[in-house]
């Protein structure tokens, strides 16, 4: 089963993800934007993180961290709607694999996930 870490600091965000990612019949574990990625990495051993967040900091920070990691987990960014293409830049530059502007139907959020998690397969079948 594909195992999804969504790390949020929104939790009606984080909840509707949640339900709508299990309902796909996904492993979802939630962890609050703050918490150490390395920590929640170590602990749920996603194939997919899910960021959810304008804190930037925090996510370029665990981006850095998680690049011994890649191409084994995926990250997948969503940003908050008028986010600027610097930061859409800066995250494909330090290894994500997708990003979505909110706000944006469900539907694509899984198809992004879906063809996020066939290049994944693709590069462990390489690798």
């Amino acid at each position: 089963m594909t195992r999804i870490l969504i790390k949020s600091k929104n939790d009606l965000f984080s909840k509707m993800l949640n339900q709508v990612l299990q309902n796909k019949g996904y492993d979802v574990f939630v962890s609050d934007i703050k918490t150490s990625v390395m920590h929640e990495y170590r602990k749920s051993k996603p194939d997919v993180i899910i960021y959810n967040s304008s804190q930037n900091k925090y996510v370029l920070e665990d981006l850095l961290k998680l690049q011994p990691f890649k191409p084994i987990v995926k990250v997948l960014f969503v940003l908050e709607h008028g986010t600027t293409n610097f930061y859409k830049d800066l995250a494909y530059a330090n290894g994500a694999d997708g990003i979505l502007v909110k706000p944006f139907d469900m539907d694509t959020l899984i198809n992004l996930l879906e063809k996020i998690l066939q290049q994944r397969k693709h590069m462990r079948k390489m690798g």
